[in-house]
């Protein structure tokens, strides 16, 4: 496996980060490019790019928030605005969208990516008690990496993903207690 490294995202990989995206969703899931700025901006600690020689091949994206047994399920709305959630001194990690280029997939560089972040995090603030995310049901295999990395399921919110019409699939929150 080749190295990969990892750097904060900037408004220049905009282009690339939206090639990810479309690469690894439904045309009907994907994120927009303004969400993705607006993220970049607010947070840009939070927003990481994967690089393979010099290329863009994957990015993870994060939120900062208050640790609340009492989730608000809009805060996991696909399209939300980063600043009607993110609090600079929040202690949880909210992981709001990661993407990795299909020719790159199974080789560890999704979960390295994941781990980078969350470490990153761990090590520049020891506030950060959790780390959340929303997955679909039908992402089999980041929901046994999530389990793996001892993330346990918390609720069901359906209909989080609207491929279309017909086809509406229920997402899965699940969280990774850091410390108590």
């Amino acid at each position: 496996m080749n190295k990969i490294n990892f750097r904060k995202a900037t408004l220049g990989d905009i282009k690339d980060i939206m090639k990810i995206e479309k690469d690894s969703f439904d045309n009907n899931i994907i994120e927009q490019e303004h969400v993705f700025k607006e993220r970049i901006r607010i947070f840009n600690d939070g927003f990481l790019v994967a690089t393979l020689n010099n290329k863009v091949i994957g990015y993870i994206c994060s939120e900062l928030w208050n640790f609340n047994d009492d989730l608000n399920i809009d805060a996991f709305r696909l399209g939300h605005s980063i600043s009607e959630c993110h609090i600079n001194n929040g202690n949880e990690l909210y992981i709001s969208s990661m993407g990795l280029l299909k020719e790159y997939r199974g080789f560890g560089y999704g979960s390295n990516m994941f781990n980078f972040l969350i470490n990153k995090h761990k090590s520049n603030s020891n506030k950060i008690k959790s780390v959340i995310l929303l997955v679909s049901y039908e992402f089999k295999k980041a929901k046994q990496m999530y389990e793996k990395q001892g993330f346990r399921e918390l609720f069901e919110v359906k209909s989080a993903f609207r491929f279309n019409s017909n086809n509406v699939q229920s997402g899965l929150v699940m969280r990774k207690i850091l410390w108590s």
